[in-house]
């Protein structure tokens, strides 16, 4: 059988927040890859440089520093190579 990859990115300006996320996914499934960001600004330079590929799932965090997560959504919904289905959870 064989595993599907998922990878997720995370915005998060907080790095205790950004270990936790990622030692919750280890204990999920070892097949699962994480990119994270401190703010909107490298969250956006990370997934344009990483263009065609995008994530499966990505986990924003709207008040980050810099480029919130509200800005950011508005940026990456205008960048038309990205089609992406997007659910705000609150």
């Amino acid at each position: 059988m064989i595993k599907k990859v998922c990878s997720l990115f995370l915005a998060d300006g907080d790095r205790d927040d950004q270990d936790v996320f990622i030692d919750v996914l280890k204990e999920i499934s070892a097949s699962i890859t994480c990119t994270t960001a401190f703010d909107g600004e490298e969250a956006l330079a990370i997934l344009k440089n990483s263009l065609p590929h995008v994530p499966d799932y990505i986990f924003l965090d709207l008040n980050m520093l810099r480029m919130n997560g509200q800005h950011f959504l508005k940026t990456i919904k205008s960048i038309t190579i990205v089609r992406l289905n997007f659910k705000v959870m609150g």
